[in-house]
């Protein structure tokens, strides 16, 4: 049987009710009280924390050899698109550009576990 999608009745009746916050209380801002986020946000923090790991491979991997020479085309053709411009940009756009010019950040269990 499959589970209907939750709507913001349900929303206003199991949390918003019981919390006492207004009806014009965004449903994003009682997720993140709740630690809940939406499944886009999962898939930006894989992006980065899968980012983060190729940083640590070694320079033998083939991931490792793949990453360099997009690295190498976002040199040679800026303005096309692979994957690793899309992570460029993804950090630009969240303020961790340093990570980026950095290519790393220096402890990455440190990272793992803010997210």
């Amino acid at each position: 049987m499959l589970k209907q999608p939750r709507s913001s009745a349900h929303i206003y009746n199991s949390v918003k009710g019981y919390s006492e916050v207004k009806i014009s209380t965004q449903n994003d801002f009682i997720y993140g009280e709740l630690g809940r986020t939406t499944l886009h946000t999962q898939r930006l923090v894989n992006i980065i924390k899968y980012w983060l790991r190729i940083m640590n491979m070694p320079e033998r991997k083939y991931v490792k050899i793949i990453y360099s020479m997009m690295l190498d085309d976002i040199n040679v053709r800026p303005n096309k698109p692979n994957w690793a411009s899309l992570v460029r940009n993804l950090l630009n756009e969240l303020g961790f550009g340093f990570a980026w010019i950095a290519q790393g950040v220096g402890d990455t269990d440190h990272v793992y576990e803010y997210y």
